[in-house]
């Protein structure tokens, strides 16, 4: 490997602190940076904060993009926030380190809706503002020498976010005995665990040409399959259905990506959301 020196921008987030440590344990010269919270900062690292990025020598291999503001589900999107971090951030980081490699953090939300499978190459059309901002910040990206896009689908794991719908449907389990599905549970979702995304992140970085990537599992999980693999681990628990479910099912294809990559993720759904289960039970 000929890179030595890392910086992880956002540092202190779910995938911040694992992608740190990972690094870290390859005995590469690595630095964090965070924003405001200090809570998840990997320990076998320094870290400064972001106001102290413009003070630090460009000598830097490679420059991993993984701040981005990400509107809570009751929050109002604020444009000027997503533009601010999910735009001129990273034009920034891009102008100050012009000779490094951008490993930057996208999402599955700048594709076009579709009933079939959505690879590297499918047809980018956001539905959200958040999904814009991501595309646009892409865009900033691909105008530099030397970069990697990662495009991720729902990650999970311990540590996770605890408003989305496995830390939700986990908390109901746990507090209610009961998981509340939204119409008939067959809508899915794709779920790929952090260490995995860290390891595409990494692996990214290595690679010797420009390029798109997607981060996502091989297969989509539908709501009730995730909600009986919670049952499973947990007793007497009830589901139930209420209402309707309009939003619609996500599959993807990465075979591009992992044939590229030589990579594939390793880690076992049901075992890992049987870890998060277990780091809920000690939050609550």
């Amino acid at each position: 490997m000929k890179a030595s020196k890392h910086i992880v921008i956002g540092s202190n987030s779910f995938l911040g602190n694992i992608l740190s440590k990972k690094i870290a344990d390859k005995n590469l010269e690595t630095l964090g940076v965070f924003h405001k919270n200090t809570n998840n900062l990997y320990e076998g690292i320094n870290h400064i904060p972001i106001s102290k990025l413009k003070n630090l020598k460009t000598d830097i291999d490679v420059v991993y993009i993984v701040s981005a503001f990400v509107p809570k589900p009751t929050e109002k999107v604020i444009k000027q926030k997503l533009f601010e971090v999910n735009q001129q951030l990273v034009a920034d980081i891009c102008k100050q380190f012009k000779n490094s490699k951008i490993v930057y953090c996208s999402s599955v939300s700048v594709y076009k809706s579709s009933e079939k499978k959505v690879n590297e190459e499918s047809i980018l059309s956001p539905k959200t503002l958040y999904g814009e901002s991501k595309r646009l910040g892409e865009d900033i990206v691909k105008k530099h020498k030397d970069y990697a896009i990662v495009r991720i689908s729902s990650m999970y794991g311990v540590n996770m976010k605890p408003t989305t719908f496995l830390p939700l449907i986990i908390k109901s389990a746990l507090k209610n005995n009961q998981i509340k599905l939204y119409g008939n549970g067959k809508r899915q979702q794709n779920y790929i665990h952090v260490n995995d995304v860290a390891d595409y992140l990494i692996a990214a970085s290595y690679y010797p040409k420009n390029d798109v990537f997607l981060a996502v599992n091989s297969m989509s999980i539908s709501n009730i399959v995730v909600a009986n693999t919670v049952k499973d681990f947990l007793e007497n628990i009830n589901i139930k259905f209420q209402g309707e479910d309009n939003s619609k099912s996500y599959f993807y294809d990465n075979t591009q990506t992992n044939s590229k990559l030589k990579l594939k993720p390793k880690k076992e759904f049901k075992i890992e959301v049987k870890n998060v289960i277990e780091w809920m039970k000690k939050e609550l």
